[in-house]
């Protein structure tokens, strides 16, 4: 089992005696705590005055914001490069087509123009 951190420790100790019903909100002589989140926000303040690194819940919001931002405008970039890849697979066929067709229409031409002389050469002959 993975050692626990000073944070770690220090919470389960308050949640231990939220458990208990030892937790007292300010000093021994204050208020019982009676309400779990409460008894949280004085685990995580706890463990702060210790040392512990624990983000606020500002910057972890903060964070997952950024990382959603980043998300976001990495699924943008996708999206245009696949855009990018079927216009250049599109522009492709389309002048695939083109030359294609500007063959046939050549050839038929050429073809056309050889039956011509061929003819003419009989008429002289």
């Amino acid at each position: 089992m993975a050692k626990k951190s000073k944070g770690q420790k220090k919470i389960s100790k308050v949640m231990s005696e939220y458990k208990h019903g030892a937790l007292h909100s300010g000093s021994k002589k204050g208020p019982k705590v009676t309400n779990p989140k409460q008894a949280v926000a004085i685990a995580l303040s706890e463990a702060r005055k210790e040392g512990a690194h624990i983000p606020s819940k500002k910057k972890v919001a903060k964070l997952h914001r950024k990382e959603e931002k980043l998300h976001h405008i990495a699924e943008k970039a996708m999206k245009a490069d696949e855009k990018v890849h079927k216009a250049i697979e599109g522009h492709s066929k389309k002048h695939h087509s083109k030359k294609h067709h500007a063959k046939k229409h050549l050839s038929h031409k050429l073809k056309e123009k050889l039956a011509h002389e061929m003819h003419e050469a009989r008429k002289g002959a």
